[in-house]
């Protein structure tokens, strides 16, 4: 359970990897969670390298979040109560910068995969073949370089058979300019070229200058290096436990492992042969079996105790209780408590219950009597 000395005003998180797990799906419980946080006044922002293309699955991941930062930072959105969505930013990329930093990139680790994703939703993801490419729902389309890397673009995604992406990352940090492009790397083995100062943190600001909410009233959570940027700039930011070492290292703490399932390739939103290991974490508020011993017995610990995320106070600072004291316990519960069964009373005689006299049958109107006539 993380526990903070104040309710943060604002709570960042990624999504897959974090709050989607492997089988590409987020736990009722985790989703009540995000419920519950966004119900007690807590700004939600889900974070994710995900392009504008999948800003309904990202709604749909998460349909408490306030806001959506989508293309490592580039865009961002506001989702109102009615449904609607507000673009607050959107940042792009001359498709030549891209194909000059690929250039860079290719003559420093070899011959390597390229995709262009354009700006203009109408265009399709366009450049070399892609066999391992993550999102089947994206249409992707073969074209020569110089037509796919054309025109205004959300970024660049460079694949190498002989890298892993954190390779990729650590030899286009060497090559290419901060004042070109931003490099960054996702977890799923592909370096992200992006616009110049485009990042998950510079997508947040946006946020924060909504508000006037500084950093130090920030929680995020993250798993992958394009989280970086938020773990060290949040006042408290939590890592996954499988999470890159890099992540590890910059974050407050790190959240306790929690078991996951696998689904089958027909529920999977993701290609079979994704090179993706990382399991997800849900570290939410109230996401965590941990528990507690009260006396003799054993609980599951109050997710929204004092302290904790989300925690409501009523007027006065009492604190009222929490949902998980008076909402009903569904079958999803990890509540041990052991009921004891029903206990007879000394003296309760265990005798069956006399049957009750027959009655007889009353008499109906107009119907002369039956029996002895009277003298």
């Amino acid at each position: 359970m993380i526990q903070l000395a104040r309710l943060p005003k604002l709570v960042a998180t990624d999504l897959d990897g974090t709050v989607v797990r492997s089988d590409e799906s987020v736990s009722p419980r985790t989703m009540s969670a995000l419920k519950r946080l966004a119900a007690s006044g807590v700004i939600l922002v889900g974070a994710t390298g995900r392009g504008p293309r999948l800003l309904d699955m990202c709604r749909n991941d998460v349909p408490s979040a306030d806001f959506l930062v989508l293309g490592q930072g580039a865009f961002v959105y506001e989702c109102r109560y009615d449904d609607t969505v507000v673009q607050l930013a959107d940042r792009s990329v001359d498709g030549e910068i891209l194909h000059e930093a690929l250039r860079l990139i290719e003559a420093e680790v070899g011959p390597v995969r390229a995709l262009a994703e354009p700006a203009d939703p109408d265009r399709p993801l366009t450049g070399d073949p892609m066999p391992d490419w993550p999102w089947p729902a994206v249409r992707l389309e073969t074209a020569p370089r110089d037509v796919a890397f054309t025109g205004p673009m959300v970024k660049g995604y460079f694949v190498s058979d002989h890298h892993t992406g954190p390779e990729l990352l650590v030899a286009a940090q060497d090559v290419i300019d901060e004042d070109l492009v931003t490099v960054t790397e996702s977890g799923v083995g592909m370096l992200e070229v992006c616009p110049v100062g485009v990042t998950k943190a510079a997508g947040i600001q946006v946020v924060l200058d909504k508000f006037g909410i500084d950093w130090s009233d920030v929680l995020v959570f993250g798993d992958a290096t394009n989280d970086l940027s938020m773990m060290r700039a949040a006042g408290h930011s939590v890592a996954m436990p499988n999470g890159h070492p890099w992540v590890q290292a910059a974050a407050s703490e790190i959240a306790p492992r929690a078991t996951t399932t696998t689904a089958s390739p027909s529920t999977s939103r993701r290609s079979s042969n994704c090179r993706r290991r990382r399991r997800p974490l849900h570290c939410m508020t109230g996401a965590l079996p941990l528990r507690r011993t009260v006396g003799s017995r054993t609980t599951a610990a109050d997710p929204l105790r004092p302290g904790a995320i989300g925690h409501r106070l009523l007027p006065g600072g009492d604190p009222g209780p929490s949902p998980s004291q008076t909402a009903r316990p569904g079958p999803s519960s990890t509540s041990t408590i052991p009921v004891a069964p029903f206990q007879r009373r000394s003296g309760f005689s265990a005798r069956p219950r006399r049957a009750r006299p027959t009655r007889r049958p009353r008499r109906r109107a107009g119907t002369p009597r039956t029996g002895r006539s009277r003298a």
